[in-house]
């Protein structure tokens, strides 16, 4: 009897070739995990204490855990790590990291894959990988356009 499929709830598609990430195991049971507030600096002045200063705000993080990789699974590990890769290094064509496009149930976001972190659990008696678990971090994008007002300048 075939295992039942499970729901794949996200995916991450790279809006500079089109291919698409897609694992097939969903978000994890923490869900996504979102932040956002603003920059700060701080500076220290005649030993006293530091004075504080905002420098910008509005940023937003995304971050989630999901597996990559179980022993019940057939897919192509190596090609999905590839995959993964290749969405956290700047394109030398665009020189910038590519936007992507994160899907979770109804939002899509547009991000940058800001990184990911990969957990190897210890392998099977043969050398074959038993699990793998992802923590991914996105930053949003929000795309930036400035019209010429004044074409001489």
């Amino acid at each position: 009897m075939a295992k039942p499929k499970i729901k794949v709830d996200w995916e991450i598609k790279n809006l500079d070739n089109g291919e698409v990430l897609r694992p097939p195991y969903p978000v994890g049971e923490d869900g996504v995990k979102t932040s956002f507030g603003g920059t700060y600096a701080e500076q220290q002045r005649f030993g006293m204490d530091p004075v504080t200063s905002w420098i910008a705000g509005k940023t937003r993080n995304y971050q989630f855990s999901t597996v990559l990789f179980a022993e019940t699974t057939a897919d192509n590990i190596q090609g999905k790590f590839v995959a993964l890769k290749r969405l956290t290094e700047p394109d030398e064509a665009l020189g910038r990291p590519p936007i992507c496009v994160f899907t979770y149930g109804n939002a899509d976001v547009m991000v940058l894959v800001e990184n990911v972190e990969v957990a190897i659990k210890p392998p099977r008696e043969d050398g074959s990988p038993r699990l793998i678990n992802l923590e991914i971090n996105l930053r949003r994008y929000k795309p930036f356009s400035q019209t010429q007002i004044d074409p001489t300048k």
